[in-house]
């Protein structure tokens, strides 16, 4: 009770897929690199293109992938190129060194088939609770 009014307690539910096999991990000091975030969603998709797209990182090959023009290409470049994130070179050079980790799958928890329609929950206090 807190002046007249009663509030229910509500529980989030939240449901965490397991990581895909074709993913990226990022480091958290990519967060800290002053590019805008147009800037910095382009380069995780010219991540991803290197890791899973089987293509050749050249111009023409990124604007269709991505489906952006050549002026808003050109726009994204010049920035990471500014930030010291690629070197304009034929394919395009992307420098990860600290930005891109390893994906780490040990730590995964793997549920029972048996368990997987139950689902985790989260108290009042932030604790996770997992049915049995």
């Amino acid at each position: 009770m807190d002046n007249g009014f009663y509030y229910l307690t509500r529980r989030n539910i939240y449901h965490i897929p397991a990581m895909e096999e074709q993913c990226i991990t990022i480091s958290n000091k990519f967060a800290l690199i002053e590019l805008d975030a147009a800037t910095k969603g382009f380069f995780i998709q010219l991540l991803l293109l290197s890791q899973y797209g089987n293509i050749e990182l050249i111009k023409k090959n990124i604007i269709k992938a991505i489906g952006i023009d050549k002026k808003t290409y050109e726009k994204y470049i010049i920035g990471l190129a500014g930030a010291n994130l690629v070197s304009l070179t034929t394919p395009l050079t992307l420098h990860t060194e600290n930005i891109l980790l390893e994906n780490d799958f040990s730590i995964q928890k793997k549920l029972p088939m048996k368990k997987v329609d139950k689902i985790a929950e989260i108290d009042d206090n932030g604790n996770i609770i997992i049915p049995k």
